[in-house]
């Protein structure tokens, strides 16, 4: 179908233009040249180049928006930024398009534009942001995103025709509105102004929209004959549009009352969960107060049983003292007889000692060591010196933890009275250490051992020392050293050349066997391996020696106080 265009105009001379293009010079004027080019070549656009020195707006630009349906807004980047200033251009441009009615189309450039400004007013941010943004991609769309644009946001608020073959219609309307022809937007109409347009012969189906209140619409079925030359036809919308106002204000007025209704009611529910509240309180105070009166009885009455129980304990008390110091004198009286007895008893015992036989060797307090009589056998003799377990092993140490290591051809364990507790099996061991023993089976391989004889963590390392805070070292079958804990997990892993066992929470190790330092229990080096040799820590210190055989010693942080 075939459907006729209308052509607009003005009674004044002025309108001459359908696109109005507002940009910021700075960073928008290249893109505003490139869109006019692509424009002109079927609208009538308007595009100020010249520079405008004063701080009035000018009248050709309130002019030319004026009679420009289409307002164009370019949005490069930064765009709006100064729009905060009242006597700022683009400012003014975008508020007198607002004033005039104007289709406001604001354009972007090729995803720069960083956004509204929350500072802009209100009014201005209102003004462009309700507005659909339209993309033009500059650099590589141009010509697909132009006609989009044109055919989109442009053409259906600009109809053309030549007036010289329409029919002149004159309009009156008494508000403010916008005329659609066939629902295609024809232009704005004015109140108060003779609107003209050109409009060819035949039935058109017209609407207007009230732009105050835009649910305010005129449809009318408008016949135009080929013998007319002029025509004028009055749109009254005004009525329905003060209708609506008052019937707005009705339901505003009535929204009140309800609103007003239902403050009332709250406010009386305030009221009386106030007055409810106020009546809890006063019984929780009347409960409170009787609460705290019978406290104050219990109080007082535990008070009275306290003092009484305090007499009594005092009474007690003193009863007590007088008897432990009774006990006390009498606790000296035997001490004083128990240690002559025992001074006696150790006179006698070294009077004993002095005229004893010829053995010769160095004896502690209350220990077996072992003595060796002969060439090749070895037993154990009590502190006086006196044999209690025979010599008739090939090789004996001294007692670790209750149990000594003894040697036939394989080693085992003897307790204190001699029995061979744990059968000589082990082609090497070593003796007990917080519970276990290290010992070598018949294929190389050390593992540990309990005091029952029980193989506790595998024979599999080529080496291991003794436990110590819980760790032991072993060497694997690379020769690198690490720390197992008494579940036999690897706590710490091989990599080390040398380790020796933990003492006060560290273990000296080597990167080779002339580079030395220490870790802790978690296998952070704290001492960085830089000594020659080393040796464990024991109350606060550990000696250690550097390239030129000088030894000193140094504390937990590595450094060195006696040089």
């Amino acid at each position: 179908m075939n459907v006729e265009m209308i052509k607009y105009t003005n009674m004044e001379p002025k309108q001459k233009y359908d696109v109005f293009i507002s940009y910021r010079r700075e960073g928008g004027d290249k893109y505003a040249r490139t869109i006019q080019q692509a424009l002109e070549k079927q609208y009538r656009v308007f595009l100020d180049f010249d520079e405008l020195k004063d701080g009035v707006f000018d009248q050709r630009i309130i002019n030319a928006i004026s009679n420009s349906p289409v307002f164009l807004l370019i949005l490069s980047k930064g765009a709006l930024d100064r729009c905060i200033n009242e006597k700022d251009w683009v400012r003014q441009e975008i508020l007198q398009a607002v004033k005039c009615g104007c289709h406001i189309v604001p354009v972007t450039i090729d995803d720069t534009f960083d956004g509204i400004p929350d500072s802009l007013p209100e009014e201005l941010r209102n003004a462009v942001g309700q507005h659909q943004f339209s993309e033009l991609q500059m650099k590589t769309l141009f010509k697909a995103s132009m006609e989009q644009l044109v055919r989109d946001r442009i053409a259906p608020y600009l109809h053309r025709e030549d007036a010289s073959s329409g029919i002149e219609v004159h309009i009156d309307v008494d508000a403010d509105c916008d005329m659609f022809r066939f629902n295609t937007f024809v232009r704005h109409l004015k109140a108060g102004e003779d609107n003209v347009i050109h409009m060819n012969p035949g039935k058109h189906k017209l609407g207007f929209i009230s732009s105050q209140e835009p649910e305010v619409k005129s449809l009318q079925v408008y016949q135009l004959t080929a013998d007319m030359t002029c025509d004028f036809f009055v749109v009254e919308l005004k009525e329905k549009i003060e209708e609506v106002i008052v019937k707005r204000k009705a339901e505003a007025e009535a929204k009140r009352k309800a609103e007003e209704e239902a403050q009332r009611k709250a406010e009386a529910e305030a009221k009386r969960k106030a007055e409810e509240e106020a009546k809890r309180r006063a019984e929780e105070e009347a409960r409170r107060k009787a609460e705290a009166e019978a406290k104050r009885k219990a109080e007082a009455e535990a008070k009275r049983k306290a003092e009484a129980e305090a007499k009594r304990r005092a009474e007690e008390e003193a009863r007590r003292k007088a008897e432990a110091e009774a006990k006390r004198k009498a606790e000296e009286e035997t001490k004083r007889k128990e240690e002559a007895e025992a001074q006696r008893i150790k006179d006698e015992k070294e009077r004993q000692r002095a005229e004893d036989t010829k053995l010769r060797f160095v004896i502690a307090r209350k220990k077996l060591f072992g003595i060796e009589f002969g060439g090749d056998s070895y037993g154990f003799a009590d502190e006086l010196g006196k044999v209690v377990i025979p010599c008739q092993w090939k090789w004996a140490e001294t007692f670790s933890e209750g149990l000594a290591r003894v040697q036939d051809w394989w080693w085992g364990y003897l307790d204190k009275s001699g029995e061979l507790v744990i059968p000589c099996q082990w082609w090497e061991a070593k003796s007990f250490s917080e519970g276990l023993a290290a010992v070598k089976d018949v294929n190389n391989k050390w593992g540990f051992i309990d005091k029952t004889g029980k193989v506790v963590i595998p024979c599999q390392w080529e080496f291991a020392k003794q436990f110590s805070e819980g760790l032991a070292a072993v060497r694997n079958d690379i020769s690198k050293w690490g720390f197992i804990d008494k579940t036999g997990n690897v706590v710490i892993p091989c990599q080390w050349v040398w380790a020796e066992t933990f003492s006060e929470g560290l273990a000296a190790v080597g990167n080779n066997y002339s580079e030395m330092g220490f870790i802790d229990k978690t296998g952070k080096v704290v001492i960085p391996c830089q000594w020659r040799i080393s040796v464990g820590f024991s109350e606060g210190l550990a000696a250690v020696g550097d390239d030129i055989s000088k030894w000193g010693f140094i504390v937990e942080t590595g450094k060195a106080v006696i040089p």
